[in-house]
């Protein structure tokens, strides 16, 4: 369990860099259908998570996609406080949009954990 908080944290920096470098373009709301896509993919992006999932035991999902959320939660908390410094080229209403993108990334994440269907090797 301890790869789920290593793994959260690497999206949390990846997901920043990204808005960073492109937030600007992916949180215009004059551009509603890359908003539509930016919200609609993030159940796809779910998709690498299904692997690590198959790793532990249905009990211990709930747990373990926690672990995976709570590490960037938390530093979110700091990234979105000081969001003129990490990301400046964003106006309040993306950072308010970012925060709405954010809220439902680690929503599906941990609705993850709620899958009971037990995954079993193909043969």
């Amino acid at each position: 369990m301890v790869y789920f908080p290593l793994f959260g944290t690497s999206l949390w920096l990846i997901a920043t860099l990204i808005f960073r470098a492109f937030g600007t373009n992916l949180l215009n709301v004059e551009r509603p259908i890359v908003l539509v896509a930016l919200f609609a993919a993030v159940p796809i992006m779910a998709i690498p998570l299904l692997p690590a999932l198959k790793r532990i035991p249905v009990d211990k999902r709930l747990p373990g996609t926690v672990l995976i959320a709570l590490p960037g939660m938390l530093l979110d908390i700091f990234s979105l406080i000081f969001h003129e410094s990490v990301f400046p080229a964003l106006d309040p209403q993306q950072i308010t949009l970012l925060a709405a993108w954010l809220l439902w990334a680690y929503g599906i994440i941990i609705s993850c954990g709620f899958i009971k269907k037990q995954f079993t090797p193909k043969s």
